[in-house]
Order: C-alpha cells, then structure tokens, then sequence
C-alpha cells in the first residue's frame, strides 16, 4: 500500500517536471519567433537570422523580400552575396550588416494549391556602435543658506538616438541634465555618465569636491616665484640708471671745475697763461673744446690734435718774449 503510494508520488512528480520542461522549452521557441510589431536592432558588421516560425510542410512558395525588392527565393535562389537562405526551415541570414540593411523584412509563402499564407514582416535596425565616450560638465555653486554646493550636470554626445543616464551616491537616473546637492563633508563624490543605444554604451566620471568659493584660495607657487623676479629685476635696472646717472654728472663737474680754474683772472700774467699752456701739453679736452667749440672738437682724432699744436704755440711764444724782455 505504502510502496503503491509512493510510485503514483513518484510518477506524479516525473510528468509534471516533464511538463515544467516542455512549458519551458515553448516560451524559448515563441521567444525567437516574430509578431506583428517585431523589431530586431544589430549593429554593423553582425550577423542576423531571420526565421518566419510557419510549418514547412506543403510550401510551395517561399520568398524574402527587403523593402519590396526579392532579396531570396526557395525556386531561384538568392539575389545578394551577404544572404543566404535555409532550404529546410526558409529562414533567412544576413552577413556583414550595414546601415542599408534597415528595413522592413516580408516573408511571403504559398501552400499546395497556391493558398497564400499571412505574410510575416520584420523590422531589422542596424545602427553604429557607440566609439566616443560622452562629454561631463559639472558647474557647482555655493549655498550658504544651506552649507552645501548644488551641482549642475550635463551629458552630451556626438553620437544620434542614444538615452542618458546618471550614477551618482549609488542612485541611477535618466536624462542628460541633472542636478544633485553635495556637502563638504561627503568629501570627493564621482559622478557617471552613461549614453547607450540598442547594441553598444559608452560611460564618462567626473570627481566633485564642494567646496566654498568665498574662501580664499592660495596663489599658485609660479605666481609667488614670479612676483619677487620682476620686482629683482625693476630695482637691479633703476640702480644702473642712478649709477649711470651719478657717472655723468661726476664727469661734467670735473671737467667744469679745470675751465673754471684756467679761466680765474691773476695780477700775473704768467701765472694766466700758465694754466691753459699746461693744459694744452696735457691735451686737455675741456680747454682744447672751449677754445675750439663743441661743434669743432666733434671732428675726426687728426684735426684735432693739428688744431690742438697750432693753438697751443702762439702762448708759448708770447711766454718766451716776455721772459727775455
């Protein structure tokens, strides 16, 4: 009695995990048959298969056609080097997808007796995979009401028909533009961008620190090195100027001091023409360019020193009369 019990038991759990199984089995083979809405997305350079899910038995006609143009057929073959039709079930594989291979796919069968079957459509998208990672721009402002920062943040991409989403603080939002508030104390707190379309996504993070701007901000070590080296060099070139400057005025009052000398009116004679003679043997600039003039001491070094002789004999003649008289 106890051992009936158990086998009915036993063949009761066998038939329904036979039954789990077939269930199971009927979802996956309608899963990969189309409806009437059915839109499959690729991306170029895949490989797509095309199946109509309809019996096989009795056709007599079976034709694929891409966007009105017969792309293959059972009797004649295929039209495209990228396809190749299945003789068995009738489905149909494309090879090498580009973007011309968007569209809408119609499979059209014929039983015995030229009884047309519902045709079966299939929308295939082939889109561009996702290459460049999107741009993050992050623009924070201090709110001192509330001690924290409000964060604007805003995704874009060169890429078309692709959906934004953000991860920030482990919480994910949609939209290209959103804004989060962050306090100093949650210190640096990265947020992530992602673009995605049906075949591929690409993702950027940004670090964001809160922090006040009305604090201030320490210059950066070039500009406190650069200070000191312009101001070095502004006092290093007024000090030539000065020094210059002193040299000059040095030279002038000398020069001045010896005409004032040699021009000092004396009782004596002599001790008068004494001066400029000594003066005029030394080759004094100063006497030879008050006597000559500015204009004339600016001639070459040869007619200076001709005019310097030719001046300088007429006291020493005057001199030596006097001494024999």
């Amino acid at each position: 009695m106890v051992s009936g019990r158990r086998r009915s038991l036993s063949c009761f759990f066998t038939l329904s995990a036979v039954l789990l199984v077939g269930v199971c089995l009927l979802d996956v083979e309608a899963s990969t048959c189309p409806s009437s809405s059915s839109i499959i997305h690729k991306k170029v350079g895949d490989t797509v298969k095309l199946s109509s899910c309809l019996p096989t038995e009795g056709v007599t006609l079976a034709r694929w056609k891409h966007r009105n143009t017969i792309v293959a057929d059972k009797n004649r073959g295929v039209t495209k080097d990228r396809f190749y039709l299945n003789p068995t079930d009738f489905s149909l594989t494309v090879k090498r997808l580009t973007l011309q291979d968007s569209g809408n796919f119609s499979f059209i069968s014929e039983l015995n007796e030229h009884k047309q079957r519902p045709t079966v459509v299939i929308t295939l998208q082939v889109h561009e995979p996702i290459t460049k990672e999107p741009d993050v721009t992050v623009n924070s402002t201090w709110d001192d009401s509330n001690k924290s920062c409000t964060v604007l943040l805003e995704c874009s991409s060169t890429s078309d028909n692709v959906t934004y989403s953000w991860s920030v603080k482990n919480q994910t939002q949609s939209g290209s533009r959103l804004k989060v508030n962050i306090r100093p104390e949650d210190g640096e707190t990265t947020v992530t961008c992602t673009i995605s379309d049906h075949v591929s996504e690409k993702s950027a993070s940004k670090p964001v620190k809160c922090r006040n701007n009305s604090e201030s901000v320490p210059p950066p070590e070039s500009s406190s090195l650069l200070v000191p080296l312009i101001v070095g060099l502004v006092v290093f070139v007024m000090t030539a100027l000065l020094l210059s400057l002193l040299y000059y005025k040095k030279s002038n009052h000398t020069c001045c001091n010896r005409l004032k000398t040699s021009n000092t009116p004396t009782v004596n004679q002599d001790e008068t023409e004494q001066p400029v003679y000594s003066s005029l043997l030394h080759s004094d600039g100063c006497v030879y360019e008050t006597i000559r003039g500015p204009e004339d001491a600016e001639k070459d070094e040869q007619s200076a020193v001709y005019s310097n002789v030719t001046t300088s004999s007429i006291p020493l003649n005057k001199h030596d009369r006097h001494r024999r008289k």
